[in-house]
């Protein structure tokens, strides 16, 4: 930066206070020699002129991004176009990657937000008929891991693992279950098929368009049955059929609430007008 006559200065405490850091970082950081002020006035106060805060800004991002106090003076004694290049394109790669990772994780914050409102504001027990959008969805590659629920319910959380680890998704993660149609015919209403996650990226699969037949549980997952039963018997009432297997969505679980009597499942199946 070109330096101008009437070039501002700070003193210490001005300069840490336009960066927002303890005096102590800029007298540690001039102690080691990794930023020194401007120049030392004759009663020995440090002044740190406006040319500085630049370098100085690239130096806070550089520690922000944990690059150490050595890489950094290093480059501090030996400047050149290439080695700053060489440094800020090491960081970029590093930036993207975190941001990929932090998108996700906000990803997930904003469906718990939506889905608590959802279960918030559902009417419970109910069964709807809505027109529901096509949705992007992630099944698990691994469904013969999910079978003998009924014998052992602890295969769904050992599924449910492999599924999150397989995916490398971060932070918040709504696993659902995916009941298929034979199952749901025969009345094997505790027989997951596969689970899934919704994914806001294009993927093979996806919930088709259509109308769905949907209902919102409260209770336990022991007390399903009940409302899957109620849910098959206003299907056919109201002259409907399925034509898909049931997507099963835990809105409320034991992240949100203290007991299993205020669960919230959500469940959807698709239907069309017998003919």
């Amino acid at each position: 930066m070109m330096k101008r006559k009437r070039e501002k200065n700070y003193s210490t405490g001005e300069f840490a206070r336009y960066f927002g850091i303890p005096k102590d970082t800029l007298l540690y950081y001039d102690r080691i020699g990794l930023f020194s002020p401007e120049f030392i006035a004759p009663n020995g106060y440090r002044q740190y002129s406006a040319s500085q805060i630049a370098t100085f800004s690239i130096l806070l991002s550089l520690r922000e991004m944990d690059v150490s106090i050595q890489e950094i003076r290093q480059y501090m004694s030996e400047k050149s176009p290439e080695r700053f290049s060489e440094i800020a394109g090491t960081q970029l790669r590093k930036l993207d990657l975190e941001i990929q990772k932090l998108e996700k994780i906000r990803q997930g914050f904003r469906r718990a937000a939506r889905t608590i409102q959802e279960a918030q504001n559902a009417p419970l027990e109910q069964v709807l008929f809505r027109e529901l959008p096509e949705a992007c969805l992630v099944f698990h590659a691994s469904p013969s891991l999910l079978t003998n629920l009924d014998e052992n319910p602890q295969t769904w959380w050992d599924a449910c693992s492999d599924f999150i680890r397989k995916t490398g998704i971060p932070g918040i993660t709504y696993v659902g279950s995916y009941i298929g149609q034979n199952h749901l015919e025969s009345g094997q209403f505790n027989q997951v098929d596969r689970l899934f996650m919704w994914t806001d990226r294009v993927t093979d699969s996806t919930r088709p368009a259509g109308t769905y037949a949907v209902l919102y549980h409260k209770g336990s997952y022991d007390t399903l049955h009940a409302s899957y039963t109620h849910l098959l018997q206003e299907i056919r009432k109201r002259q409907y059929r399925m034509t898909s297997g049931a997507y099963e969505e835990y809105l409320l679980d034991e992240l949100e609430v203290n007991t299993q009597e205020e669960y919230v499942t959500k469940i959807s199946v698709r239907v069309e007008h017998r003919v």
